[in-house]
């Protein structure tokens, strides 16, 4: 979801370290990461503003501990300043104001501005724990000063200084994994004070593991977004052990319910870790993979063939290209139906949902009796209390749909019941997967019914309906 979406305007274009103190303002690093054309062009406007940008970066202690945002041509400086007594040559303690700036796109909304600020508070956070606990910024501070005073800000080696300094190996690290489009920043500073946030895009903003819940289902699979072990290596340290457990059961072919049992976890939890992952941006929530489940391609699926996208699609599959491939869902195709196509097909089909490239389609059901409105409406004059509060009519009279029906008179009572029993679903805000869960009930089961009484039931294909 995506009022922006996680294109490049979320990605940081440098990152700057600058300090105020007693020995005047110092640009103690920059880097802009990863080569990029918008770097150079990046790297262009800090050149020119080399001189003058602990000027502008390190602001006054009035401006303390609160979002620092500047604009300077096409570009954003996003920080969030913190002061610290810290501990200078010669024994001496200053106060010191420090800020670390992440350079974006000017154009970037003000809900990234504030997830960056987000960031900068929690690693200034972080550094100032540090600080205290055993003068880390200060030792930090005097090495790259040191190294500063070797030569001239103009011929500066940040890479050197990237070598030398832990608190600038860190910074690095955020910057390389945000331009790499990973949004969970997890690190530590000093080794062991953890900065972990997620960095979301501008719809997903307000979203939290209590709302995402809502649209989980013991029905519901989670499929990871990267590897097992790569996930687990990103869950903080102290998290609980049931969650590595539940990550190593994850497959995309298992419902949460049978997840918890292969994990030996309570469902409840289950659901629980599940909402932490999909907000942490880790898992999505499907449907487990079947034969029986339609697909076809995403509205916003990629079909440049020189996208980012298509190229990493090319290091997973030489065969076909991804617009080519994405053409083969251009109408709705069961996985079925693509496994007898190519056996490796499932493979893809799984990065295409990593990647929200297809999206599954639900089959909805829609009771349409011909005279139900009529009835209605008579009902309705002669005030007839059968009908309930919310009106909803496919409950209240099921007995005269039946009538409208050609089985009306069929011999087969169990039939009738099984109808009466679902008819409250027919009203297309639920899919066959629900109905399935929800009153246990075999697939082939509901589907011969739905065939049986096709000539009172519409059904369509439709993408998930959300329950906002």
């Amino acid at each position: 979801s995506t009022a922006i979406g996680l294109g490049n305007c979320w990605e940081p274009v440098a990152v700057v370290l600058v300090s105020s103190g007693s020995r005047g303002r110092k640009l103690l690093f920059y880097h802009s990461g990863k080569t990029r054309d918008r770097v150079a062009k990046v790297q262009d406007v800090l050149s020119a503003l080399g001189s003058i940008l602990p000027e502008i970066l390190a602001p006054s202690l009035k401006l303390v501990g609160q979002k620092f945002e500047l604009i300077i041509d096409e570009w954003k400086f996003v920080g969030h300043p913190y002061t610290i007594s810290a501990l200078l040559p010669g024994s001496v303690n200053a106060t010191i104001v420090f800020n670390v700036v992440f350079v974006l796109e000017s154009y970037c909304s003000q809900e990234i501005v504030h997830a960056y600020d987000h960031l900068c508070h929690l690693i200034g956070s972080a550094i100032i724990h540090e600080e205290l606990k055993c003068n880390f910024f200060s030792h930090q501070a005097m090495l790259i000063i040191q190294l500063l005073e070797e030569t001239d800000l103009s011929q500066v080696n940040w890479d050197k200084i990237l070598q030398e300094s832990s608190l600038a190996q860190v910074l690095h690290s955020v910057l390389c994994s945000l331009q790499d489009g990973n949004k969970h920043v997890m690190i530590k500073i000093n080794g062991w004070t953890e900065v972990n946030v997620l960095m979301k895009d501008p719809s997903q903003i307000k979203t939290t593991p209590a709302s995402i819940s809502t649209s989980i289902r013991s029905c519901s699979a989670l499929l990871l977004l990267d590897t097992c072990d790569f996930v687990l290596a990103s869950l903080p340290s102290s998290c609980n052990p049931a969650l590595h457990r539940l990550i190593r059961a994850i497959s995309p072919l298992k419902s949460l319910r049978n997840l918890a049992l292969d994990a030996d976890i309570p469902l409840s939890q289950v659901l629980q870790f599940a909402s932490h992952l999909v907000n942490w941006g880790k898992a999505l929530v499907i449907y487990p993979l079947s034969e029986s489940n339609i697909y076809i391609a995403s509205p916003s699926a990629v079909t440049s063939i020189n996208s980012q996208l298509a190229a990493e699609f090319a290091n997973c599959c030489a065969e076909v290209t991804l617009p080519e491939l994405l053409q083969r869902f251009s109408l709705p195709v069961s996985l079925g139906d693509v496994k007898r196509f190519d056996n490796r097909m499932i493979n893809i089909v799984i990065w295409l949902l990593q990647h929200k490239q297809i999206v599954q389609l639900h089959t909805y059901i829609y009771c349409i009796p011909f005279l139900l409105e009529k009835e209605l409406t008579r009902l309705e004059d002669t005030g007839d209390s059968s009908i309930d509060a919310s009106g909803n009519a496919m409950y209240c009279f099921s007995e005269e749909i039946l009538k409208q029906s050609q089985f009306h008179d069929a011999s087969d009572h169990e039939e009738r019941f099984l109808f009466e029993r679902v008819l409250k679903y027919f009203t297309g805000c639920h899919h066959l997967e629900e109905i399935m869960l929800l009153e246990n009930i075999p697939r082939n089961q509901l589907l011969t019914l739905i065939d049986k009484f096709s000539d009172i039931l519409a059904t369509c294909l439709l993408p998930e309906l959300s329950r906002d």
